[in-house]
């Protein structure tokens, strides 16, 4: 996987990693995302409820995993995607983070990332 490598060798724009439940899929993708050094954010979907529910968890879950401060860093209140690519764009961007790997847990026995 790339995520092995350095972090200037380029990643896959998503992955799914599909399976029957209870074999692993989830710790097996934890420990190698923090094996590898990169930053992470874990999300689980299956708790959002609507567009925006789901645009502001991202958010939350991407400035959390960066340790800013709440104060620092203001949440988008929108579901438009457009607000929170700006918001991922300017916040990734303070930290100078080269891949930021956002991990969306589903409920039907899959992961996105």
């Amino acid at each position: 996987m790339a995520i092995r490598h350095q972090k200037s060798t380029p990643s896959p724009p998503s992955f799914v990693l599909y399976g029957v439940e209870a074999t692993g899929k989830t710790l097996t993708l934890r420990a190698l995302l923090e094996e590898s050094g990169n930053a992470f954010s874990w999300l689980p979907c299956h708790e959002c409820i609507t567009a925006r529910h789901l645009t502001e968890r991202i958010a939350a879950t991407v400035r959390n995993s960066l340790d800013f401060d709440e104060e620092l860093v203001r949440l988008p209140r929108s579901q438009d995607v457009s607000t929170l690519a700006v918001f991922l764009q300017v916040t990734l961007g303070k930290r100078k983070e080269a891949k930021h790997f956002l991990v969306r847990v589903g409920g039907e026995g899959g992961i996105a990332g």
